[in-house]
């Protein structure tokens, strides 16, 4: 890929001006940015990865579909950039990962990125809460505790009443729940 085109850092730019005035980039412009993440420079990946914020759903998927092609650095920047996307899809994807995860520094690494994204996962979160799988069920207590409860008390607090009462219980405490059922 270096090769091929002697300025990616340039070309990426220019693709994230198009970005700023279009919706989407044309598919052969997607490819550049997935063929610019294979790179061995870091400021490029960071350039390519960052670019995947604006781009279509189905562009993040496929990368997120090939997340284990690419180096490990490169795949905590595509992580890092995804948990920023607005994207149903793409945590689905990444919580299906984390579910299956066996390295722990991978698993702490994408807890962090998970507790802290902006995007609203608490309702993705909720059915996945019905598994008897121990070890995933802990994963989720333990992303559970790394969120803020002040993101969670409003969804909690207009429900009739707190499903999983007792996981959240033992996740952020019974006087924060007992707050939010008397409210």
């Amino acid at each position: 890929m270096e090769q091929t085109s002697p300025k990616p850092k340039m070309l990426l730019s220019i693709l994230n001006q198009a970005l700023l005035t279009t919706d989407t980039l044309p598919d052969e412009d997607a490819h550049y940015v997935f063929e610019c993440l294979l790179s061995s420079k870091p400021t490029v990946v960071e350039a390519a990865a960052t670019l995947l914020v604006d781009m279509k759903k189905d562009h993040i998927l496929t990368v997120l579909k090939k997340l284990d092609t690419y180096s490990d650095a490169t795949q905590r920047v595509i992580v890092i950039v995804a948990c920023l996307t607005d994207y149903v899809e793409v945590f689905s994807f990444l919580l299906t990962k984390f579910e299956s995860l066996q390295n722990k520094e991978w698993l702490h690494f994408m807890t962090i990125c998970l507790s802290h994204t902006d995007y609203f996962i608490y309702p993705i979160l909720m059915p996945r809460l019905y598994t008897d799988d121990v070890s995933v069920k802990h994963r989720y207590h333990t992303l559970f505790s790394k969120m803020r409860f002040s993101r969670i008390e409003p969804y909690l607090a207009m429900l009739p009443s707190i499903p999983h009462e007792r996981f959240f219980r033992s996740v952020f405490g019974n006087s924060r729940i007992d707050r939010v059922k008397s409210t």
